[in-house]
């Protein structure tokens, strides 16, 4: 990050945690699917939902007080350089955590999905993608950690002024995801889905794929979608 000047500072700094904003998104699709999968109450889906936005809240208000610090000790070189250690820590700090969801819960989903009969709609094609996108996701958090970390508490400082280090290091941690991540979830579920299940499977997993019959389910209530393996 730039010290010295809070304007180009702060360009970089909103696309990185609307990043984590987004991306953070999809691991609350994916907990609202296990929970609903497992029968959960619709008032643990919306404490979920409360959770995310009040982690999300906190970190903009942090950003902001950053933000504000960064003007007001804008002409003090040494406090500008604390503030740097403090705030990359603190992005190195939120993409742990980021990477850390992405392992738990993908890892759950799954692991969930693997548990579906083999001739289950979909269950293919959603296992690729929910194993790529959990890969992709937390290799690339992972990642951006480490440079952080890196950049941050190493003496080495022409590592930020490096072009084409840059240019690989958000190709690697922002571009190459991102087009990733769109292309495997390029299809839309649609909004009706019909599931089957065989009738000796987990009793919970009866409940949403009946055993004789398809059973149509709300695109919120399920991942799978409406085409065979």
């Amino acid at each position: 990050m730039p010290v010295g000047n809070p304007t180009a500072t702060i360009m970089l700094n909103i696309p990185r945690i609307l990043f984590f904003s987004t991306y953070t998104l999809l691991v609350l699709f994916w907990a609202e699917i296990i929970h609903r999968v497992r029968n959960q109450a619709t008032s643990f889906t919306l404490r979920l939902r409360s959770i995310f936005l009040t982690v999300n809240l906190i970190i903009y208000i942090i950003q902001i007080l950053f933000w504000v610090l960064l003007f007001l000790f804008a002409e003090t070189n040494d406090m500008g350089l604390v503030m740097n250690k403090v705030e990359n820590s603190f992005f190195a700090f939120l993409s742990i955590l980021a990477a850390t969801s992405f392992i738990g819960y993908g890892g759950r989903l799954f692991l969930l999905l693997r548990s579906y009969p083999v001739e289950s709609f979909g269950r293919t094609n959603k296992l690729h993608e929910v194993g790529l996108v959990t890969s992709i996701c937390s290799s690339c958090f992972l990642f951006r950690a480490a440079f952080l970390l890196f950049g941050t508490y190493t003496s080495n400082t022409a590592i930020d002024a490096d072009a084409l280090f840059l240019l690989g290091y958000y190709t690697l941690v922002e571009i190459l995801p991102s087009g990733l991540v769109l292309y495997i979830l390029r299809k839309l579920p649609p909004k009706t889905l019909q599931l089957y299940s065989d009738s000796s499977h987990h009793e919970y997993e009866n409940r949403i794929i009946a055993p004789t019959a398809p059973v149509t389910v709300h695109r919120s209530n399920t991942f799978f979608r409406n085409q065979r393996n």
